[in-house]
């Protein structure tokens, strides 16, 4: 995202267009909130390499304890390969998740703000800074993006995933209020989290036959998550809108 786009961003404006998933347009729905505050977290984001299912190296308890070990210290170093290659500063998911979320809820004339917020140990936390800084607010969003790339095994080839955490509460929450919405979607390679609503129409062909591929198809792989992220901006801004 440039930074004029995020300077927009932050005065609570919103424009542009995003990519959308078939369904009928928000224009002419009328949204709960008129200004949503949308936390801009304290951290460097990180793209994991994920390997769904490791061949085991041997039999029994053993074989399994070194298959995971000898696994999740592949995953680690190939995901610090991938994030340096990928690049925070230029993959920005999170940024784009945001734009396009706004982008979409601009059509209900919402505007979007974006707050950056400190690190703090819990969500309750992360909302009272929200609430102090944007008090023009009526809605506060938290959201976590994560980009990773799946293979079913060290030989198989690598397909993009994102798993996005979003929860939206009313900016003046009483006791017992239910949040507007609090959903994990997923989008890409399926995984198995129960939690997870998996958006099967979001479109996320690209494969990577290993590695090698995946860090020397930079533009590709960058351009196969930000795309998705899109995509689960624009399902979130319709299950925010009231049909």
């Amino acid at each position: 995202m440039t930074f004029d786009r995020r300077r927009l961003l932050s005065s609570g404006l919103a424009g542009g267009a995003a990519l959308a998933l078939p369904g009928v347009s928000l224009a002419a729905r009328s949204a709960p909130f008129r200004r949503l505050a949308v936390a801009d977290p304290p951290f460097v984001e990180e793209y994991e390499v994920v390997i769904a299912a490791a061949p085991p190296l041997a039999r029994g308890i053993v074989g399994r304890v070194l298959t995971r070990a000898v696994t999740e210290t592949d995953e680690y170093l190939k995901s610090e390969k991938l994030t340096a290659a990928l690049d925070p500063d230029k993959t920005q998911l999170h940024e784009h998740f945001v734009q396009a979320l706004a982008d979409e809820l601009s059509e209900a004339e919402v505007k979007t703000l974006l707050v950056p917020v400190e690190a703090a140990d819990s969500e309750d936390k992360l909302m009272a800074q929200m609430r102090r800084k944007a008090p023009q607010a009526d809605a506060l969003l938290l959201a976590n993006v994560m980009g990773r790339f799946v293979a079913l095994h060290g030989l198989a080839a690598y397909a993009p995933a994102l798993m996005v955490g979003v929860k939206v509460i009313p900016a003046q929450t009483g006791a017992g209020s239910k949040p507007l919405l609090d959903a994990v979607f997923t989008a890409g390679f399926r995984g198995l989290d129960p939690r997870a609503t998996h958006l099967e129409v979001v479109d996320m062909p690209e494969r990577f036959d290993n590695v090698q591929a995946l860090l020397g198809q930079v533009e590709q792989a960058r351009k196969a998550l930000q795309s998705g992220v899109e995509a689960v901006a624009a399902e979130v801004a319709r299950r925010l809108m009231p049909a």
